[in-house]
Formats: C-alpha cells, sequence, structure tokens
C-alpha cells in the first residue's frame, strides 16, 4: 500500500478512495494505514456462500510534495 500511496503523490494525486467487504480483514489494515471509514452500502455484492455483504467506503488525503 505504501508503494501504492508513492505512486498517487509522483502523480500529484491527493485523494485515494477504496472498499472492502465489512468485517474482512482488509478493513482493519486500512484504518491501521490511516484512511478514513466514510460509510457502509448494505447489501453489496454477493459473497461465494451466497449471501450479501455489504461493503465500507475507505478514503485518505495526500499531500502535495512529499
Amino acid at each position: 500500500m505504501h508503494a501504492v500511496e508513492q505512486v498517487a503523490r509522483d502523480g500529484e494525486r491527493t485523494l485515494l478512495v477504496l472498499d472492502t467487504r465489512e468485517g474482512d480483514s482488509a478493513e482493519r489494515l486500512y484504518r491501521t494505514l490511516g484512511y478514513c471509514e466514510v460509510g457502509i452500502i448494505p447489501a453489496y455484492a454477493r459473497s461465494a456462500n451466497g449471501t450479501l455483504d455489504s461493503t465500507i467506503i475507505f478514503y485518505k488525503t495526500l499531500p502535495l510534495g512529499k
């Protein structure tokens, strides 16, 4: 993720947005990396077992010039 963020900085991007399935291990990772939760979309995607899972939207702002 640090490499992705560096590529974004190199391209003068200041906002990263991503999502992950609610309850997935990536949710904790993104929070640890400083991403902020925007909200949850319920019943967003069907899982392999047929249930509908929610997704959590995250964002992170990046300073220019670093």
